[in-house]
């Protein structure tokens, strides 16, 4: 519930903080591989404020064939469909003006730990 308020009280903010852009997702059981209710709901009250909001499942077991092979994309991607979220194509994400591949830019993250600084 803390989290909710945070998340209340950043989007009723009219500032120059950066729009939020997504929810990523990581199941904190290894054979998960869907999206809890509350991750839903946490990502439904973004989409109130930010409409084209996207939703990343890190798929744990895809995470560890990810880091023996680097050859698959260890997360889903989920887009508002009305009131509901559906998946959609890995293919749909890329990184805008950037010429490295989404699994370049992912793996060098992960070497790097850049997702300590996630928020």
């Amino acid at each position: 519930e803390i989290a909710f308020g945070q998340v209340d009280a950043y989007t009723k903010q009219e500032s120059d903080r950066p729009q939020i852009v997504g929810y990523y997702h990581s199941a904190s059981r290894v054979q998960s591989a869907d999206i809890c209710p509350l991750s839903r709901r946490m990502a439904d009250k973004l989409a109130d404020k930010y409409p084209h909001v996207i939703m990343l499942l890190l798929d744990n077991k895809k995470l560890e064939t990810f880091v023996q092979s680097g050859a698959q994309v260890p997360f889903e991607l989920f887009g508002q469909d009305g009131k509901s979220w559906r998946r959609e194509p890995a293919e749909k994400l890329s990184i805008s003006g950037s010429s490295v591949s989404l699994l370049e830019a992912f793996s060098g993250m992960l070497a790097s730990q850049a997702h300590r600084g996630l928020v």
